[in-house]
């Protein structure tokens, strides 16, 4: 393969925009976007028991000599993806910090539990285990419903971002990768 990143660019809607390949190998590649914004990446794989049709097709993203045509035109429609949705997220920004932050004030409500404060009853209970207040059973009886909230909160994160691709499509029309929706939240929303 060629040495990364290999600069690409293409005109969406008349306007130039550039980004740049940091994946590439037969099967997958990724694309960074540069210009009109930036730092946002997403990329594409095909699955390995479809590899054979792939490269006898004459789909693969990469070869022994680099980028091939495939990868190229996929490059170039990632790219031209990203700046739509970096487009979409600048336009809608306002009215998708709304959706995100009320969606995510319902989630936290519904979790309410956080790291530190199971991290500490857990401390409290298992030093109850060990002054022989709690038996090794009964310790275990508090600690699970506990664990599981604990382990609701830690899944907020990604309740949150489905949450979000569900609105941006029903809303919006617009289908956004969960990869790339992690970043457009961070760069645009938070």
């Amino acid at each position: 393969m060629g040495k990364l990143p290999i600069e690409i660019q293409t005109n969406v809607d008349g306007q130039l925009v550039r980004g740049r390949i940091v994946n590439l190998c037969q099967r997958s590649i990724a694309v960074e976007i540069l210009t009109p914004f930036e730092g946002i990446c997403q990329g594409c794989s095909f699955p390995a028991f479809a590899m054979p049709a792939v490269v006898a097709g004459g789909h693969a993203y990469g070869d022994h000599s680099g980028l091939t045509r495939a990868g190229r035109e996929s490059a170039e429609d990632l790219l031209e993806t990203l700046h739509r949705s970096c487009l979409f997220f600048e336009k809608n920004q306002k009215r998708l910090r709304g959706d995100f932050y009320l969606i995510r004030q319902h989630e936290e409500l519904a979790a309410r539990f956080d790291g530190p404060a199971f991290h500490a009853i857990r401390a409290r209970l298992r030093a109850r285990m060990k002054s022989g207040e709690l038996t090794g059973p009964e310790y275990q009886r508090v600690l699970a419903p506990l664990a599981q909230k604990y382990r609701a909160f830690k899944s907020l994160r990604q309740r949150v971002e489905s949450r979000l691709e569900e609105v941006i499509l029903s809303k919006y029309g617009m289908l956004i990768p969960s990869e790339t929706l992690e970043q457009l939240i961070q760069k645009f929303l938070v």
